[in-house]
């Protein structure tokens, strides 16, 4: 798994652009409107809090794609569950707008006093205030994205 996740967003006529061009280029090369890039390695933590313990993203699961998107940038998630996860290999996932904008309702909803724990996942609780402030943010990024209608790019290194 990666070390750091970096969160940008774009309209969602150039997510498509991004994600149909046969040249990949680095999505830190476009320009974004605004970006969450301080992640670090409380992304995995906070996806482990959120989803209840999943260890690995589901397409399925709206706030495992908070964390770690919902498809595969370039390509599609017929890999998923082969060994071959997206932080692993470095290529971006995404959430379209209309995803975004679930997403962002459903954080509004979250009670992290309750969720955000991170002892339940043998996490000592020294790094809850932390995990507490990255939720916190990351909840606002979404927030915004959506009040801008726009799509959301998540990478990992």
């Amino acid at each position: 798994m990666g070390i750091w996740a970096f969160y940008t967003t774009c309209h969602q006529s150039e997510l498509v652009l991004i994600r149909d061009s046969t040249h990949q280029e680095p999505v830190s090369r476009t320009l974004p409107y605004f970006e969450y890039s301080e992640m670090y390695k409380f992304w995995y933590g906070l996806h482990l809090m959120l989803t209840d313990g999943l260890e690995e993203p589901c397409e399925d699961n709206i706030l495992s794609n908070a964390v770690a998107g919902q498809f595969f940038l370039w390509g599609d998630n017929s890999e998923w569950g082969d060994g071959c996860w997206w932080w692993d290999c470095h290529c971006p996932a995404s959430n379209d707008s209309r995803r975004v904008k679930e997403i962002a309702k459903a954080l509004i909803f979250i009670d992290v006093n309750t969720v955000i724990n991170p002892s339940r996942f043998g996490i000592t609780d020294n790094f809850k205030p932390l995990f507490l402030e990255k939720f916190i943010e990351l909840r606002h990024f979404y927030t915004q994205a959506s009040i801008h209608e726009l799509a959301v790019i998540a990478s990992f290194g």
